[in-house]
């Protein structure tokens, strides 16, 4: 009998740094789960596994795990058990030791769906389609990765594949408002500012896209070192180019570059606005740079009423809470 982890579990297992191009995938086609009902010595046996890859304590203390049946749902200190019926897509499932296998990326997204708020959701795909992962058990540091786990793309395709599924219309919801390549909790922060719908308290800007790539032109050649410029996030609509300024961008030589490269984004008709590490703290100065960003992208200020600002400091305080302030002392916005 297999245990196959789900959920938080699974999400938990995600963040960590393991190489898993080497894992079996099962099942080798479309067929239908068969786990069996989870006994005390399966889930024990199960939770020493995970325990081995690395996951925090903490986010083993429950174990989630999906089963097949509604028979073969236990109630049982320290697990909770998932029914997960319906055909399986083929090579979705990990195994990370013989009988014990966790949900791939792309079907932990979707399991996501049903237990985190849209918000969570998109700040979790952003994640899984970034350069980073959180620390399992949700503090405020992070890791880099070289490559994304997955991609906006790979994740729309799966969703769509498994759109008859429980929480699949919410999942792809949550991806229109997603891009890919996001390097920080913070490049997470400042992008989906700008992109949920007014209801939601963001800016609605559809046409941002991040990490996208200018080319420097013959006349704006003298003007910088770099032959391509790379933008945090960028809006088509008005050429604009948001840079976030982190504590690498206080160095120096760091702020000679950016001088050049401002002068350069000028020349060939762009605009660009800085974002400072510490201004998405600072209620004041948050207002200010949306007026800003408002003004640029051609908002229409009759959407900008006094609920919409009550809407927006709610989100602003969301995505904030995984962030830390410029003086590293955990974040309380």
């Amino acid at each position: 009998m297999s245990i196959v982890v789900s959920h938080r579990t699974a999400r938990a297992f995600h963040q960590l740094p393991l190489p898993l191009g080497d894992l079996r995938r099962f099942p080798l086609e479309p067929a239908p789960l068969k786990t069996g009902a989870p006994c005390a010595c399966s889930i024990a046996y199960a939770r020493a596994a995970l325990q081995r890859s690395g996951p925090a304590e903490e986010a083993l203390e429950n174990l989630e795990v999906i089963v097949s049946k509604p028979s073969e749902r236990r109630v049982m200190p320290g697990i909770t058990c998932h029914l997960l019926g319906g055909e399986l897509p083929a090579r979705t499932l990990l195994e990370i030791e013989k009988g014990v296998l966790v949900p791939d990326v792309r079907l932990c997204a979707l399991g996501a769906a049903s237990y985190l708020s849209l918000r969570e959701l998109i700040e979790y795909y952003f994640e899984l389609c970034g350069t980073y992962a959180l620390f399992p058990g949700g503090n405020e540091s992070y890791r880099k990765l070289k490559t994304a786990r997955t991609t906006t793309e790979d994740l729309r395709a799966f969703f769509l594949a498994m759109r008859q599924r429980n929480h699949a219309a919410k999942a792809l919801r949550a991806l229109r408002y997603v891009r890919d390549g996001s390097r920080s909790p913070m490049e997470t922060a400042t992008v989906m500012l700008l992109v949920l719908s007014m209801r939601e308290g963001g800016l609605g800007i559809r046409s941002v896209t991040m990490n996208h790539e200018i080319p420097v032109t013959k006349a704006a050649r003298k003007l910088t070192r770099r032959k391509t410029l790379i933008c945090d996030a960028f809006i088509a609509r008005c050429l604009l180019d948001i840079e976030y300024n982190g504590i690498l961008h206080e160095q120096t030589d760091q702020r000679i570059i950016d001088a050049e490269r401002l002068n350069a984004l000028h020349a060939m008709g762009y605009e660009m606005l800085v974002i400072d590490r510490s201004a998405l703290f600072s209620v004041l100065s948050f207002r200010r740079l949306m007026a800003s960003i408002e003004r640029h992208a051609h908002i229409k200020q009759r959407y900008l009423n006094e609920a919409f600002r009550i809407r927006q400091e709610e989100l602003r305080t969301f995505v904030l809470r995984n962030c830390r302030k410029p003086d590293d002392s955990p974040s309380t916005p």
